[in-house]
């Protein structure tokens, strides 16, 4: 099975990385590969719509027997440490993503990335999108920095009442 490996360090502490990518319903803002997101509040599920704009957005709809470029995962948090994500629907036949937080030194927070998947496709497919998704996976990693420091300001707002 392919997989890929993509790591940063970024300028916060991990408790609050950790906060913000945990945060689903913000991934638009935090990964601009993804277009909309919905978390099921009754279970560990989180529907993520990637941008057709994107190149992987577009390779992903072209898996999709619908056209869609999508995929639904169950995920699970280990609090300030690691976030993982099983495929359960989507154009890839599987993808397990994990993320795991460790501290880079005071305040920064060293960011690792791994993707394993198969897209059903044959082996030419899963090399294509092998370069693809390491490319798109290492741009949007390496950007996070700024996007985070958006996220946390809006999960640290006032609620509105």
């Amino acid at each position: 099975m392919p997989s890929i490996d993509v790591d940063t360090t970024v300028p916060f502490p991990c408790r609050d990385v950790f906060r913000a990518v945990s945060a689903f319903e913000h991934y638009p803002e935090l990964m601009p590969l993804i277009e909309k997101s919905a978390v099921d509040p009754d279970s560990r599920r989180v529907r993520f719509d990637f941008n057709t704009k994107s190149l992987l957005g577009q390779m992903l709809a072209t898996f999709s027997p619908t056209g869609k470029s999508y995929q639904i995962s169950e995920v699970s948090l280990k609090p300030d440490s690691e976030i993982t994500a099983r495929s359960l629907e989507g154009p890839l036949q599987s993808m397990n993503l994990r993320y795991a937080f460790s501290p880079g030194g005071p305040d920064r927070t060293h960011v690792a990335l791994h993707i394993d998947f198969a897209t059903g496709q044959g082996t030419v497919a899963d090399f294509a999108a092998k370069i693809i998704l390491k490319d798109q996976a290492a741009l949007a990693v390496h950007e996070m920095g700024p996007r985070l420091k958006s996220v946390l300001a809006k999960l640290d707002a006032p609620k509105a009442l």
